[in-house]
């Protein structure tokens, strides 16, 4: 009854449509694809940690854009957080938002921030789960190439932090790193 009573109220305090009003405009929000490149050095390690990625997500406005990206790590140093015997190569999703400040332009400063979790399995043992966020800042290039895609070039500087570590800190540096995206919007 409660709902009958609900919608009678709506339907009356909706305004007619008219005939000769337009159609409404429906805007899309343009989709992404990218591929990303990066190289970590982690603070304790020996060596340097490259990374690759394909990643997919949607423009949601303002400059802001919001999408999955499925991260693949080969050799892995050891001394990081995957321990003395890391596993060869590891893997997992991040989930990435940026923000680019000025949207409109064909260049512009962004914010990246990620966070995800990658895994592998040293030989003889059992998986290891690394939860992994990022936060970069860069800069974006994009050139239209016709009226529904963009391509985009994207290098950017950034930190892996390290939240709740085993000496009791809440956040620290795990490592810093360089990226480069290149990818397309597509309306």
């Amino acid at each position: 009854m409660f709902s009958l009573l609900l919608g009678l109220a709506h339907a009356q305090s909706a305004p007619a449509p008219t005939p000769d009003a337009p159609p409404e405009e429906v805007t899309e929000a343009p989709l992404y694809v990218m591929t990303r490149g990066s190289i970590a050095v982690p603070f304790s390690g020996s060596g340097d940690l490259p990374a690759a990625g394909l990643g997919l997500g949607l423009d949601i406005g303002d400059g802001q854009s919001i999408g999955i990206r499925a991260v693949y790590m080969h050799d892995v140093p050891p001394g990081t957080r995957a321990g003395l015997n890391p596993p060869p190569w590891a893997w997992g999703p991040m989930v990435d938002f940026n923000l680019r400040f000025q949207p409109q332009a064909t260049r512009s400063a962004f914010l990246h921030l990620s966070a995800g979790f990658v895994y592998g399995t040293p030989e003889g043992e059992e998986n290891i789960v690394v939860p992994l966020g990022e936060v970069g800042f860069g800069l974006e290039f994009d050139r239209k190439i016709d009226g529904k895609r963009t391509l985009f070039l994207a290098p950017e500087l950034g930190v892996i932090p390290t939240f709740f570590n085993a000496d009791g800190g809440l956040i620290s540096l795990e490592a810093p790193y360089a990226a480069f995206s290149v990818g397309m919007r597509i309306k």
